[in-house]
C-alpha cells in the first residue's frame, strides 16, 4: 500500500530503534507509533499511506502560525461535497481537464510539485466533480509544502486537507484520500481541525470500504498512541482477512506481540504461517527474531534465518536486509560461537553501518574474555 506520494518523495526517514531485544521506539510524528530499523530499510506501521514523516512538523508549524479565527467551519468528518457532482461540464472542458490532469501527473512524477499543483488546479477548475483530481491536488500541495518557506507552509497543509476532503466527498469509495485524512486528523492540533476521534472515524470509513486496509489503519492509529493491545486486535483482524496476501497484517500483528514480550504467541503465529506457507520469508524471519528476543528455540531460529537468507525479502516487510545477519549473530552468541557471531554482525554492519545495537553486540563478542 505504498502510495504515490512516498514514491515521489524517495527514501523514508525514521527514528532508528535498533535491533536488540525489545528495542522499539515511537515513530516520527506523521507515521505510526512503532518504528523499527533492522537493516537498510526502515518500516513503521501504516498511518498515512507510508512515508509522510515530515508532515507532522509541517502541521505543527501551520498550527502555530494560523490564528484561531482560521479554524475551518466544519467540526466533524461527515463528508458532503462542496461542489455538485452533477455540475455540467462541457465536453471540450472535460477534454482540457484530462490534458491538465495528465500534465499534472507528469510534473508530479518529475517532482516538479509547483507545476503539478498548477496543472491540477486547472484540471479541478475545469472538472470540479472529479475526485481523482482533488486527491492529486492535495498530494501536490503537501509536497510543495516540504520545500516552501515557513509562511507558505502555513497555507499549503490546510489546502491539502481540503482537497482530500473534497476527494473523499466526491467518491464515497475512495480509500487513499481517507487514509491521508486519518493521518492528518490524528497529527494536526485542534486549531487546524485535528482530533483522535476524527482520525478514528475516518479510519472506520476506510474499514467499511476495505476491511483489510481499514484494520491496518486502525491498528496503526492505536499503536501510535501506544495502545498495543488494541493495535494487536486490529492487526490480528487484518492478518485473518482473505485479502492479506502481502504479509503486512501478519507482520504488524507479530511485531505488536513481540513488543509486548508475548514471545510464545508470536512464535506460534509465525510457526502457523510457515506451516501454511513453507517458503514464506516473513514467517522465517520472525521465527528467528523471536528466538533472538526470547532466547528460546535458538537452533530453530538460526535455521529459519539461514533459510530466509536464500529467499527474496518482500517489499512490504518492515525490516531491512541486515536484520537476518544481526539476529544470526545474536543467536550464535547465545550458542557460544563468538567467531561466527562476529562474522554475522560484521556483515550486518556492512549493510547498516549506523546500527548501534549491532556495534555493541560486535564489541561484546570480540572483547577479550
Amino acid at each position: 500500500m505504498y502510495s504515490q506520494l512516498e514514491r515521489a518523495q524517495g527514501s523514508i526517514p525514521a527514528i532508528d530503534a535498533g535491533q536488540a531485544a525489545g528495542a522499539h521506539t515511537a515513530a516520527s510524528p506523521i507515521r505510526a507509533g512503532l518504528t523499527l530499523r533492522e537493516g537498510s530499510l526502515v518500516q513503521t506501521l501504516p498511518l498515512l499511506p507510508r512515508g509522510r514523516d515530515g508532515v507532522a512538523l509541517l502541521i505543527a508549524i501551520c498550527a502555530l502560525m494560523l490564528p484561531l479565527a482560521s479554524r475551518p467551519a466544519w467540526a466533524g468528518v461527515t463528508l458532503s461535497p462542496q461542489l455538485s457532482p452533477a455540475a455540467a461540464v462541457a465536453n471540450d472542458s472535460l477534454a482540457e481537464a484530462r490534458r491538465a490532469f495528465d500534465a499534472g501527473k507528469t510534473a508530479f512524477d518529475a517532482k516538479n510539485f509547483d507545476a503539478a499543483a498548477t496543472a491540477f488546479e486547472r484540471a479541478a477548475a475545469l472538472n470540479p466533480s472529479d475526485a481523482r483530481t482533488q486527491l492529486w491536488l492535495g498530494n501536490a500541495y503537501i509536497n510543495q509544502a516540504f520545500t516552501a518557506n515557513i509562511f507558505r507552509k502555513a497555507r499549503l497543509a490546510p489546502r491539502a486537507r481540503d482537497a482530500w476532503l473534497r476527494a473523499a466527498a466526491l467518491d464515497p469509495r475512495d480509500i487513499e484520500s481517507r487514509e491521508y485524512l486519518a493521518g492528518y486528523f490524528d497529527q494536526a492540533p485542534g486549531i487546524v481541525g485535528g482530533s483522535a476521534e476524527r482520525a478514528t472515524a475516518m479510519a472506520q470509513q476506510v474499514r467499511a470500504i476495505d476491511p483489510y486496509r481499514g484494520a491496518l489503519l486502525l491498528g496503526s492509529l492505536a499503536e501510535r498512541h501506544k495502545d498495543l493491545a488494541l493495535a494487536e486486535r486490529y492487526y490480528a483482524e487484518a492478518a485473518a482477512r482473505p485479502g492479506e496476501n502481502d504479509g503486512r497484517g501478519f507482520e504488524a500483528w507479530v511485531v505488536t506481540l513481540e513488543a509486548q514480550q508475548r514471545y510464545a504467541e508470536a512464535y506460534r503465529a509465525a510457526s502457523a504461517r510457515l506451516k501454511a506457507m513453507p517458503a514464506d520469508y516473513l514467517a522465517l524471519y520472525h521465527i528467528g527474531r523471536v528466538a533472538g528476543l526470547s532466547g528460546e528455540h535458538v537452533e530453530e531460529g538460526m535455521a529459519a534465518l539461514r533459510r530466509a537468507r536464500t529467499l527474496e525479502r518482500p517489499a512490504a516487510t518492515r525490516f531491512g536486509a541486515s536484520g537476518v545477519p544481526y539476529w544470526l549473530g545474536i543467536l550464535l552468541e547465545r550458542t557460544g560461537d563468538r567467531a561466527g557471531a562476529a562474522a554475522e554482525l560484521r556483515m550486518s554492519l556492512t549493510m547498516n553501518p549506523s546500527d548501534q545495537k549491532a556495534k555493541d553486540a560486535l564489541a561484546r563478542v570480540t572483547a577479550t574474555p
